[in-house]
């Protein structure tokens, strides 16, 4: 009995991001929530129409994943500096804050700012002083080198987390 013929595969497409795409242009930051209005409009350009090829949405994926990789880069170190100020713990204040930083094209942190605070000031200054320091330690992706792009952070502080995740450090 002869074997069977080969099933010719489909091709593999990627699946489409949910996450938002990376900046546009380099002078049109993209802020990562604010991505459908981003990724709706094609990028302006000086020529009549837009050229189409496999090398744009690979260029815009890799951006895209490189910011995805620098926010969970920055998450991760800011988690070191995290505190949950004594006066918010003694007053059972909880809430998140969604910090908003500019990476400017020279890889430094151009400015950070609450976008939406907790309702209390000591969380959201704890919050930017969390990110602030920790950006110098978290590398630029070589595909972001030479380009402004902003990222919007969540920190969130909770008691009932907080005390949890004690519990499993004393245990």
């Amino acid at each position: 009995m002869a074997p069977p013929a080969p099933i010719a595969k489909p091709a593999l497409r990627p699946a489409p991001r949910l996450e938002p795409a990376a900046p546009v242009a380099p002078s049109i930051p993209a802020s990562p929530l604010a991505s459908d209005e981003a990724s709706a409009a094609p990028a302006p350009s000086a020529e009549a129409e837009p050229q189409a090829g496999p090398i744009a949405p690979s260029a815009e994926q890799s951006e895209a994943g490189s910011i995805d990789q620098y926010r969970l880069q920055l998450i991760s170190a800011a988690k070191r500096y995290k505190r949950y100020p004594r006066v918010a713990m003694d007053n059972n204040w909880e809430g998140d804050v969604v910090v908003r930083m500019v990476i400017g094209a020279d890889g430094l942190l151009a400015s950070v700012s609450v976008r939406t605070g907790s309702g209390h000031e000591v969380l959201d200054s704890q919050a930017l002083e969390m990110f602030k320091r920790a950006t110098p330690l978290v590398p630029i992706p070589s595909a972001l080198r030479g380009r402004e792009f902003i990222l919007e952070l969540r920190a969130i502080y909770s008691l009932m987390v907080d005390a949890m995740a004690d519990r499993a450090l004393i245990r």
